[in-house]
């Protein structure tokens, strides 16, 4: 479910509900909104906490903990105020995740996902 305002509404790119990622990785995720002026802001909220503002990419490097990602996407006059479903992120902890982390990033090879 997207919440959207009249006919304008925002999603993250590439959403899946619930995922796994590696000890580390550095992932981007980018505001894709649908039927919306072009004056829109977009604010990230990471764990409830907003993160990034005016911004319609944000990028969260080597994480470490689970975290939920969502993006506000409004107007400056509020005439447009919607969010996007939140999207949660599982990080692989174990010690085997995090002695894999450690060599990769010896050799710079850690992982990246652009969404």
């Amino acid at each position: 479910m997207i919440f959207s305002h009249g006919a304008a509404a925002v999603k993250i790119r590439g959403y899946v509900a619930s995922r796994k990622v590696d000890f580390r990785t550095t992932i981007t995720f980018t505001a894709q909104p649908e039927n919306a002026p072009a004056n829109v802001e977009f604010y990230w909220y990471v764990n409830g906490e907003r993160q990034g503002d005016n911004q319609q990419s944000i990028t969260l490097g080597e994480v470490r903990d689970d975290f939920e990602i969502q993006v506000l996407m409004r107007t400056a006059d509020n005439d447009i105020f919607v969010y996007s479903e939140k999207e949660k992120v599982e990080v692989k902890k174990g010690f085997f995740d995090k002695f894999t982390a450690f060599f990769k990033g010896l050799f710079h090879i850690l992982p990246v996902i652009n969404q």
